[in-house]
């Protein structure tokens, strides 16, 4: 936006600020930010995968293991089936009522594996904490006092992959608020993990992790960090304030 554009915009804003025009204003601020990827998260499976798929075409990879973590009853899972028949998908959810639904893609697909608990960064016991029966928003950190409260086995990733021997090319983390931990739990591995979707949103208020905190363990390991909107991949060449917001936003980091 040229200099002359931007002080229209500017007094336009002061304008509509004084005329108490401020749902306008959000309004704009919201649909803007979506468009940045900021908010565009919710039911999106479908354009995030086929972001994924042209990033691997670019990559040229073939023979793939790509995990999915939280995976809830499976939606991400059987579009990832869909679009990589040939490959081997592991599933992770540790909420009983989700995973209950998310083993009968079985019937559907023959590439697919599930494992009914959570992910984190040491093996072992945690209490997981739900809204309501099989609900998305399971979180081990929004420890709500009105949520039900269910007592899940978690394991990291660098466990896992070291007792089943073999390494994914790819995977997807939608943990709620818990991504870091995930990440911290798959150090071991993460050499040979060529690309991480993750999310980053209102749960890390719970969980207390910034997205700088992702960017400074991430990106010394080679990898880059891209938002995913609707018109592509977003590059984040460098780290900025502007980054920690709170609406569910979809990254996928690229090993450079």
């Amino acid at each position: 936006m040229n200099t002359i554009a931007m002080k229209f915009f500017r007094v336009l804003v002061r304008y509509l600020i004084k005329k108490k025009k401020i749902d306008l204003l959000e309004q704009y601020e919201h649909e803007i930010l979506i468009e940045l990827g900021r908010g565009w998260g919710a039911e999106t499976y479908k354009e995030e995968v086929q972001l994924v798929k042209s990033q691997i075409q670019k990559m040229n990879l073939e023979t793939m293991v790509i995990f999915d973590i939280g995976a809830n009853i499976g939606k991400y899972s059987a579009e990832l089936c869909r679009n990589f028949p040939e490959s081997r998908i592991i599933a992770f959810e540790p909420n009983p009522n989700s995973y209950h639904e998310l083993i009968k893609l079985k019937d559907s697909f023959q590439n697919i594996e599930a494992f009914n608990f959570g992910v984190s960064r040491e093996s072992g016991r945690q209490a997981l904490y739900a809204p309501d029966v099989g609900s998305p928003l399971s979180s081990v950190d929004n420890k709500n006092p009105n949520y039900k409260k269910i007592e899940i086995d978690v394991i990291s990733l660098a466990d896992f992959c070291r007792t089943n021997n073999f390494i994914p090319n790819v995977i997807k983390i939608d943990v709620e608020g818990h991504e870091f931990q995930v990440l911290l739990g798959a150090e071991k591995i993460l050499e040979d993990i060529r690309l991480i979707q993750f999310e980053f949103g209102p749960t890390n208020i719970h969980s207390r992790i910034f997205l700088k905190d992702i960017w400074d363990y991430l990106t010394p390991k080679g990898f880059q960090l891209n938002i995913m909107t609707k018109s592509g991949l977003l590059e984040v060449s460098k780290y900025r304030e502007i980054y920690e917001s709170f609406r569910t936003t979809n990254y996928l980091a690229i090993r450079n």
